[in-house]
């Protein structure tokens, strides 16, 4: 029986006039505490993110949008982005990811994405070097690497990591995206990990 993508229905949060958030709930996945425990990481994630932009002091203005990255084999990789405008010359983007098993409702961290002992990091900070490199990009302050809390999403067999605002780019450079085929790191992908069941190998 084949796994059918994740139904998903756009709900909006809104406290007018300041906050404005379109987020997704997953429904219909017939296991009732799965899809509560998905939904309550969205949410969870979506008032961090308002938390997040909210300047003491100042009156702040909170737009949030969602993307389904991807919804297939019962994994589930979102991000939410939210704008916070607050009558600087700048406003702030913040952009937060979940990477879901669809059958469980467990949101998972990058490292568990790869073999326990391997390099990934060092394999991973390493093709990003090479990005930055052949897209001639401008760092303010040298690249950190991968870190232990590192967002990411997974689309069209592609692992994306990205880093937030002011983070490695400067402003006008907006969010960095890096897209790794899963394949140029196949040998220390894990093997029941979500990304491995993206390359159709469990």
């Amino acid at each position: 029986m084949p796994v059918l993508p994740v139904r998903i229905r756009t709900m909006r949060y809104m406290k007018p006039p300041l906050i404005d958030f379109f987020y997704p709930a997953a429904e219909g996945l017939g296991d009732i505490s799965v899809e509560q425990r998905i939904n309550h990481q969205i949410v969870s994630l979506m008032y961090r993110m308002i938390d997040e932009l909210q300047q003491p002091g100042l009156s702040s203005q909170v737009t949030g949008y969602y993307e389904i990255k991807a919804n297939e084999r019962n994994i589930l990789s979102l991000i939410l982005s939210a704008v916070g405008e607050f009558g600087r010359a700048h406003p702030m983007l913040v952009v937060h990811s979940l990477n879901i098993d669809a059958a469980t409702g467990t949101n998972y961290p990058l490292g568990t994405m790869f073999k326990p002992g391997s390099n990934y990091k060092e394999v991973l900070s390493d093709i990003i070097r090479g990005q930055i490199a052949e897209r001639n990009l401008s760092l303010p302050v040298e690249y950190p690497g991968i870190q232990p809390n590192q967002e990411y999403y997974m689309a069209d067999n592609l692992l994306v990591i990205f880093y937030p605002l002011y983070e490695a780019m400067p402003y006008a450079a907006a969010l960095p995206y890096f897209p790794i085929p899963i394949q140029k790191i196949k040998p220390v992908v894990a093997e029941n990990s979500l990304l491995s069941r993206l390359m159709g190998l469990i």
